[in-house]
């Protein structure tokens, strides 16, 4: 008997403690939804930021204070997530203190040269190469295809076409270059060819060069062949995948960054193959182990991994990463390692810029210029 009224004793007991557990978690979430409720009636611009339900944070409120490591604030600060690369300048800010370099620059995606001209311009050769690749190009555009009134212009976006010469320190011309395009419509490589190796353009460049431009596609694994559509020059869009082609199809080579470069250090590497940008990288993976790319300027779409995966993947090769911009006082952000916000992951389309940790003058120069120092207010695109 006395042991069922203890067993009875300890039922209630447990009963009385169940129950003043479920009154306090009910008691506690009341005053949560009320206090949340207070919060939310408040308007915008009184609500704190770090307050703000996310939906709100993400939606409404367009920017954001980013701090890269113990920066001081400057909150009037207003970039933008999408920023135009300026190829041109970064490899100049590269070969202020390399001079007698033989430089190797490989552009995939080459398109209509322009990045080429660009780089050329930084590596001492005269500003006329741009007005030449663009006039080049407007005529080449014609021949057969009166109907391109209606297309894209020929200089992009970006407006690359307009690019200065870009120079730091001694401007004098470089020792010497190789230059590599890569691109999969045949009209652009066959069009490079032929400006690249005119008299005209050669006499514009006062240091030895030498072209190779390659009708290729460039991707994480090399097989035979693959098919792509036949497009018209300055289509920019290149496809991979050749069903429902609306214009013949015809068949190129497939290769790999690792395969092509097998021992060759690459000075600049640009990668803007539109949405197969992160495949062309993964095949260079033997070469960004060894540190054998020392600058890599690559266009990004969130369509694909994740940026955040990028930045990650390219710290663990030992790279530096900076997101390129437009903003008010600087056009590069810093984004690995403590530089990092989620606010970075890509939306839409967005250039970057990673050089290795061993290029500790080139390093420091991007800093300066992305003001690291600074603190900013970042705008999602």
């Amino acid at each position: 008997m006395i042991g069922a009224s203890r067993q009875k004793n300890n039922r209630f007991l447990i009963a009385v403690v169940t129950i003043a557990c479920i009154y306090g978690f009910i008691t506690l979430m009341m005053q949560f939804k009320s206090d949340w409720r207070q919060e939310a009636s408040l308007t915008r611009d009184q609500l704190p930021r770090d307050q703000l339900p996310q939906k709100q944070r993400e939606g409404e409120i367009n920017s954001v204070s980013i701090v890269c490591g113990n920066a001081p604030i400057d909150s009037s600060e207003r970039i933008e997530a999408t920023g135009c690369a300026s190829e041109g300048e970064y490899l100049a800010l590269m070969r202020a203190d390399e001079p007698n370099r033989h430089w190797l620059v490989v552009d995939v995606g080459v398109n209509k040269g322009y990045v080429l001209g660009s780089c050329l311009m930084a590596l001492g050769a005269s500003e006329k190469v741009m007005k030449e690749i663009e006039r080049e190009a407007v005529a080449y555009a014609k021949i057969g295809a009166p109907e391109r009134k209606n297309e894209p212009p020929l200089c992009g976006t970006c407006e690359n076409c307009k690019e200065k010469r870009a120079t730091v320190g001694d401007a004098s011309p470089v020792a010497g270059a190789r230059l590599v395009g890569f691109d999969i419509v045949s009209a652009n490589t066959d069009f490079l060819r032929q400006l690249m190796g005119s008299k005209t353009f050669t006499d514009l460049v006062p240091f030895p060069f030498h072209t190779e431009i390659f009708l290729a596609g460039v991707s994480e694994v090399a097989l035979s062949n693959i098919s792509v559509c036949r497009q018209q020059f300055g289509f920019t869009r290149g496809s991979l995948n050749a069903r429902g082609c609306t214009t013949a199809v015809e068949s190129i080579r497939s290769t790999t960054l690792d395969t092509e470069f097998p021992h060759d250090v690459i000075d600049y590497l640009v990668i803007d193959a539109e949405g197969f940008d992160y495949v062309v990288a993964a095949g260079a993976r033997k070469k960004l182990e060894k540190g054998e790319i020392r600058m890599m300027q690559i266009e990004l779409h969130g369509e694909n991994i994740r940026f955040k995966e990028f930045v990650r993947r390219m710290h663990a090769f030992g790279y530096v990463t900076f997101l390129i911009v437009a903003g008010n006082k600087r056009d590069l952000l810093e984004v690995s390692g403590p530089c990092w916000s989620s606010l970075f992951d890509a939306q839409g389309w967005q250039n970057a810029l990673s050089v290795h940790r061993n290029e500790k003058a080139l390093l420091l120069r991007l800093r300066e210029r992305s003001g690291r120092k600074k603190n900013s207010t970042f705008r999602r695109s």
